[in-house]
């Protein structure tokens, strides 16, 4: 049962990839961009692929690795995790 779903992901990504040749789009221009919830998401796509992106735009989001199992208030409110620590 599964498998259907799968199936109509890799039929979208395939147009979807068919249609974004078409786009003028600069891979080297490429910035990430989010409010909220959506900027703990640019927070950690702008992180994972540094190499890709040049920028993240966000707004009202969290800062890198507070998420998952870490709560609100640990990463709000405390120095944990360190944010000299290396990523």
């Amino acid at each position: 049962m599964m498998s259907l779903p799968l199936i109509f992901l890799l039929i979208g990504c395939c147009f979807a990839a068919e249609k974004s040749a078409s786009y003028n789009v600069d891979p080297s221009e490429t910035s990430v961009s989010g409010i909220s919830s959506g900027g703990y998401f640019a927070t950690q796509v702008q992180v994972a692929f540094s190499a890709l992106i040049i920028g993240a735009g966000i707004v009202a989001g969290g800062s890198y690795n507070c998420g998952g199992q870490m709560s609100y208030t640990s990463c709000m409110y405390t120095s944990f995790p360190p944010i000299t620590e290396s990523i």
